[in-house]
């Protein structure tokens, strides 16, 4: 589903001063032929290549936080910044189209980035992989994976993923479809516990 007309237009009552233009830092291709860039604000007025507001898009509510499992800095700011934005419910946090989904109706969203909030009902390694079920059949139901890697990542960042059973979560990331609706994570910053 596209986003809508609305949160496609730019917002034109966002001044950001002193910043004068865009420039492009960094851009990436992710495998769903996604182009991903760091937009950075220059302010000339503190030189050519100073940062006028790096965080303005999280601060006003106009860009969702989208991890990297190679590029992580700076991580938990970002994330408190688009908390703050969803919770005063500014920019794009105000559009139904980007509210965090429950795992019942978060169908309707495959193959877009999503927030999903749910109960994890199970947890459990096969082979290499951790499932996190957030439905009894796991064969329809939503479900996060991780794989050897992110395992690794997890692991390192003393996050145990299979203690998440019967917790409350949210997860951040690509959902597709594989047996059900499911997002793979990479990495530890995607899953925020958010209660028992």
């Amino acid at each position: 589903m596209p986003p809508p007309a609305a949160a496609r237009r730019p917002a034109r009552s966002v001044h950001l001063r002193p910043a004068r233009f865009v420039r492009l830092r960094t851009a990436a291709m992710c495998r769903r032929a996604t182009l991903f860039a760091l937009a950075v604000l220059v302010a000339p007025a503190l030189g050519a290549n100073a940062l006028a507001d790096g965080h303005a898009g999280l601060r006003l509510g106009m860009a969702r936080v989208y991890i990297l499992a190679d590029n992580r800095v700076r991580v938990s700011e970002m994330l408190a910044l688009e908390r703050a934005a969803r919770a005063a419910g500014r920019g794009i946090w105000g559009h139904p189209f980007y509210a965090v989904r429950t795992p019942a109706e978060v169908g309707r969203n495959l193959n877009s980035f999503q927030l999903v909030e749910g109960r994890v009902l199970d947890a459990a390694r096969v082979r290499t992989r951790v499932y996190l079920n957030f439905g009894p059949d796991w064969r329809t139901d939503f479900m996060v994976t991780l794989d050897a890697g992110a395992r690794r990542l997890f692991r390192d960042a003393g996050f145990d993923p299979l203690a998440l059973e019967g917790r409350r979560v949210r997860v951040r990331g690509w959902l597709r479809e594989f047996n059900g609706l499911l997002i793979d994570t990479t990495h530890p910053e995607q899953i925020k516990v958010l209660g028992p």
